[in-house]
């Protein structure tokens, strides 16, 4: 059941003949608007364009510091206009207002902001949950996916917040990626939109232990390491269609590694880590893919395997974070698999065509 404070600021906006002069015909994406936490998500009509486009509006009851990732999200989605693996803007940042009165008669007015971006098919979330696709089509999406946190690398912009819920999926096979709502520039003109953190952004399912413990906040730079650390995982349930997360850590461990780490002093925590990593590493060795009844053939199991592990090592010093190496072994895999089918595929018309000598002989006697 939705929340009813939210089911109202739906219905706000669900009951606008248009917002900003350009989208009509507003409904909600699922029952709840997408369930974000800062966001309400919408399907309207562009009237520039007669498509139909996703409306994300922002909560007006957000605070200080959502309301500041909204904004540096679109601006850094606009930046990213250009690259191909990540979602279009298709429109700038804009605001409305609705006036309300509250229960004790006085009016209120809620002020929201709003972008229009294009809208997907569905995401590498509803992909996995699908099944049935091939090694050879998991890592091709993969290596679009690579190829999109490396343009945002290349730009000084970690995300820190990736999981296959933010990979969209479009026709044709098309994937990008989506949701820069945690991401931050760390080029020496970029700020942090608090002075500390008590927590880590992102889905703490998909984030890496030095995120979890917040070393973010007097280090910032760590989070570029903690994207790799995402994307192994991500390899890993592509793989085996199940989260990484299930096989290493309970949610009540990491819940009390971030609460441990939140409330520590900032200047402290990297020594802390430094102190506990080792036995967190021994503690929850990371599964084999080829234990786990993967989608991957024998050929490229263990090549594939090495690099997930490699990827998501929980020592970031151990991590494998360079783009160039990942998209090699990718790319050797898929020449591989690709070898592998295209032989198959010659075999099976090699037995047609006998198939099909042996039936015209038969029918001549």
């Amino acid at each position: 059941m939705v929340d009813p404070a939210r089911e109202q600021l739906l219905q706000i906006v669900e009951n606008r003949h248009d917002v900003g002069g350009r989208f009509a015909q507003i409904h909600r994406m699922g029952s709840d608007g997408g369930g974000g936490f800062t966001s309400l998500v919408f399907r309207a009509r562009d009237s520039h364009t007669g498509q139909v486009v996703v409306l994300k509006v922002l909560d007006p009851a957000a605070d200080r510091y959502r309301k500041a990732a909204f904004e540096r999200e679109i601006a850094l989605m606009e930046s990213l206009n250009a690259c191909p693996e990540v979602a279009r803007i298709l429109s700038p940042l804009g605001g409305f207002t609705e006036r309300l009165t509250t229960s004790s008669g006085l009016p209120l007015d809620y002020s929201f902001a709003y972008f229009a971006m294009e809208l997907a098919e569905g995401s590498i979330e509803d992909f996995i949950a699908g099944g049935g696709y091939s090694a050879e089509n998991a890592l091709m999406t993969f290596r679009t996916m690579c190829r999109a946190v490396r343009e945002l690398h290349r730009r000084e912009i970690a995300h820190r917040d990736l999981k296959p819920g933010n990979f969209l999926t479009f026709p044709r096979g098309v994937v990008k990626l989506s949701d820069l709502g945690a991401a931050r520039p760390m080029d020496v003109s970029s700020h942090p939109l608090l002075p500390r953190y008590s927590g880590p952004p992102g889905d703490i399912r998909y984030l890496a232990p030095e995120m979890v413990a917040s070393l973010h906040d007097p280090e910032p730079s760590v989070a570029f390491g903690a994207d790799f650390y995402s994307l192994g995982a991500i390899l890993f349930e592509l793989c085996t269609g199940m989260p990484l997360v299930v096989y290493l850590f309970d949610l009540p461990y990491l819940v009390g590694l971030r609460t441990a780490f939140g409330t520590m002093d900032p200047t402290v925590r990297r020594g802390m880590f430094d102190s506990i990593i080792d036995s967190v590493v021994d503690s929850h060795p990371l599964p084999s893919l080829r234990d786990l009844g993967s989608i991957l053939p024998r050929s490229v199991a263990q090549r594939v395997d090495d690099l997930y592990r490699s990827l998501s090592a929980l020592d970031a010093r151990a991590r494998l974070v360079d783009f160039d190496r990942v998209l090699r072994q990718i790319e050797i895999c898929m020449i591989v698999l690709r070898h592998e089918r295209l032989t198959s595929e010659r075999l099976a018309e090699k037995r047609a065509r006998r198939a099909r000598g042996i039936a015209r002989r038969a029918r001549k006697c």
